[in-house]
């Protein structure tokens, strides 16, 4: 059940299902680039690492646990998009 959920979740927010040629006509209207396949494969196995660490924290110790971590991994990807300075530079 748990699994479900986050696979749809997944599904839902990151619109997997859409035709590649679509999601490239919206990138490019918004002056976005298209991810290559090796930043499409990092991305995906980051989220195949945190959907694995989730289920492990909900084997180990159940919803308590699994709640924990998902605030400890929550702190960690607010890092990631707030540090500074960074990782891109923005004119």
């Amino acid at each position: 059940m748990f699994e479900e959920s986050l696979y749809t979740l997944y599904h839902i927010h990151y619109n997997v299902d859409s035709d590649k040629a679509s999601y490239h006509n919206r990138a490019v209207k918004r002056g976005e680039h298209m991810p290559g396949e090796k930043e499409i494969n990092i991305n995906l196995l980051n989220m195949l690492d945190l959907l694995e660490r989730l289920e492990m924290a909900n084997n180990d110790g159940g919803y308590e646990k699994l709640k924990e971590q998902i605030a400890f991994e929550k702190k960690c990807i607010e890092r990631k998009l707030y540090q500074k300075p960074p990782v891109t530079n923005q004119p």
